[in-house]
């Protein structure tokens, strides 16, 4: 009887049956290559992943902003969809409304026509709800800030809003840039407001710069984060 050395399909399976053809490196996973072939290792396929890019710490901070380019933001064609979130935003004035405004040009002007449109839904602890009309969010062609909520309370402890942000392949020069966001919003007198917005950059040049701020007072507390994500 001859006794082979090693244990079949194992990491140290060098001799032994031949089952496993290689060793693999750091990372990888080990796959089938069929009936009556050795398994082979290979690096699994990615897909829908998120990559951290950078994240923002509000402390009284009048703007927070995201530059291709500085401080290791990227902006650009590496990604076709970015995502902004933000979580606890709180805002340094009673009933500010937090906003967005792009740049074509690194962030030194801010002033890209936009139009939107945002749906604004409400529900209390007393059940009572409502979907209210507002002007302020319809824009059309505006070089301004663009809402992506209204009348943020700045209670210590409570009033904040939450939410996300994407942009679509902002780094084209073929299209309109298409955006989108849904958030929500705490007001102490036991309303919970949503917020869904939709609009488009209206213009071709290639997006490079995100900012975020209050529509008075300063962003006190809150964290915002800049995502790329791979298809």
């Amino acid at each position: 009887i001859k006794i082979m050395s090693g244990i079949v399909g194992s990491y140290f399976n060098t001799r032994g049956s031949g089952l496993v053809a290689k060793l693999g490196t750091d990372g990888q996973h080990m796959l089938s290559a069929g009936p009556g072939k050795s398994n082979v290792f290979e690096t699994a396929a990615g897909g829908g992943s998120w990559n951290l890019i950078k994240s923002l710490t509000a402390s009284g901070d009048a703007t927070l902003s995201f530059v291709n380019g500085t401080d290791d933001v990227v902006i650009d064609t590496t990604y076709n969809v970015y995502c902004f979130t933000f979580s606890f935003i709180h805002p340094q004035t009673l009933n500010a409304s937090f906003q967005f405004n792009v740049s074509d040009d690194a962030g030194s002007n801010y002033d890209l026509e936009k139009t939107q449109h945002t749906y604004r839904a409400w529900n209390s602890e007393a059940n009572s709800s409502g979907a209210p009309t507002d002007s302020t969010f319809k824009l059309a062609n505006d070089t301004g800030v663009a809402l992506l909520n209204q009348n943020v309370g700045n209670t210590a402890g409570d009033e904040c809003c939450s939410g996300c942000f994407w942009l679509y392949n902002p780094g084209s020069t073929t299209f309109v840039k298409m955006y989108e966001s849904q958030n929500l919003m705490y007001h102490s007198s036991d309303y919970i407001y949503a917020h869904v917005v939709t609009g488009y950059v209206n213009d071709t040049a290639a997006v490079d710069a995100v900012q975020f701020s209050f529509s008075s007072g300063n962003i006190d507390a809150g964290v915002i984060s800049l995502y790329g994500i791979t298809k």
